[in-house]
């Protein structure tokens, strides 16, 4: 088993130790235990994990949360004069057609925004798991979002794009597909959200970043060749740090 190998397997290893019965995990750390170099490698990938752990868990769940999704579904009320048999299988080809036609792509622009509200995908983005795959690298997150149908040009500033890359995901908000990018600068943990905003920018931040406190997290958001951006700092800093990756 060669280092790269080794550090494939364990990037998905658990920190409670669940996986320590599978035997290429075995190997794995039997080899941890003979090479230094990767010795030093798993204890801060096991400390990174151990601390992205612990800030999933810091995410505050609304109380009223399923009160707001299910106020946010659309109802539509059929009139009874429209429910003959006949009519309503040829509305229901209607709709499939209609479906597929216009079924909306990983990365559909969705509707026209009224306003661009970060909470709004920080309080989504609190729901459900903090990332879905594991990457290791700036090269595999486009890899991850050419496959999962996502642009993988990003346009990112040096500072942004060195850092440690974790975990990906998508979440989705207000009809649109926006990629979430878990990443670390040493100790600091960051989330970086991006989707594609189509022909609309009404409401939407600019080309030069804006700072803000939003949801307790220090942000930035900016536009930049039809994306826009949404960075959030899991520390307590004021948003004028995030200068520095930018």
């Amino acid at each position: 088993m060669t280092r790269d190998v080794a550090k494939f397997i364990l990037r998905a290893y658990r920190v409670d130790g669940q996986d320590q019965s599978d035997p290429q995990v075995a190997d794995a750390l039997e080899m941890v235990k003979r090479d230094p170099e990767l010795a030093r490698w798993f204890a801060e990938e096991q400390a990174l994990d151990s601390r992205l752990a612990r800030s999933f868990g810091a995410f505050p769940v609304p109380q009223d949360l399923k009160t707001q999704l299910l106020a946010a579904r659309q109802v539509i009320v059929v009139p009874f004069w429209r429910r003959h048999p006949v009519w309503l299988a040829a509305a229901a080809a209607v709709v499939i057609l209609l479906g597929i036609v216009f079924a909306p792509s990983p990365w559909r622009s969705g509707p026209a925004l009224a306003e661009y509200q970060p909470e709004e995908i920080l309080r989504f983005a609190a729901q459900g798991p903090h990332a879905t795959t594991m990457v290791g690298s700036l090269a595999d997150t486009r890899k991850w979002l050419a496959t999962a149908g996502l642009p993988a040009n990003l346009e990112l500033s040096g500072p942004l794009a060195s850092l440690r890359y974790k975990g990906c995901r998508t979440v989705a908000w207000r009809g649109r597909t926006v990629a979430m990018v878990c990443l670390f600068d040493g100790a600091r943990h960051l989330d970086l959200f991006v989707f594609n905003h189509g022909s609309t920018t009404a409401g939407l931040p600019g080309e030069q970043p804006e700072f803000a406190q939003v949801s307790g997290l220090a942000t930035a958001t900016w536009t930049r060749a039809g994306h826009t951006y949404l960075l959030a700092a899991h520390d307590a800093v004021a948003p004028e740090i995030l200068k520095r990756y930018l």
